[in-house]
């Protein structure tokens, strides 16, 4: 019962991190209260209405979107090339206090460290590779 018990309790945390793993994801690791806006701007599949689009990404928390939805990522590809403008908002997202237009992988990810003034994000590949730091 003890190895069921600790199966399933693996299996919970493996499922948590699937959307880390299966697709591109922005990660808001900026001190304090800070909320980030997120606009895909071009590598989607479909058409524009449905690109990767995230309101209020607050301190601490992630967005992600699979690399399997062809809306966001064009083919499904995890080297596809994803644009996207990130914003930092004040204000309840009513004053746009600085801005970034980036390129992450499908398959990778968007890490946005420090604090308004001194803010970096780092781009990596599905393989955790780093590509590149904006500032």
């Amino acid at each position: 019962m003890r190895a069921f018990y600790s199966l399933a309790s693996s299996l919970v945390v493996i499922q948590a991190l699937i959307p880390g793993l299966l697709g591109f994801c922005v990660y808001n690791n900026l001190n304090g209260e800070n909320t980030l806006f997120l606009q895909q701007i071009s590598g989607w599949g479909r058409d524009g209405t449905a690109a990767f689009t995230y309101d209020y990404l607050t301190s601490g928390d992630r967005a992600c979107c699979n690399y399997h939805n062809t809306g966001c990522v064009a083919g499904g590809n995890i080297d596809q090339n994803i644009g996207m403008v990130v914003e930092l908002s004040g204000n309840a997202g009513f004053t746009t206090l600085q801005y970034w237009i980036v390129n992450v992988p499908g398959g990778g990810w968007l890490n946005v460290t420090g604090t308004p003034g001194s803010i970096l994000l780092n781009s990596y590949n599905a393989q955790g590779d780093h590509l590149k730091t904006y500032q």
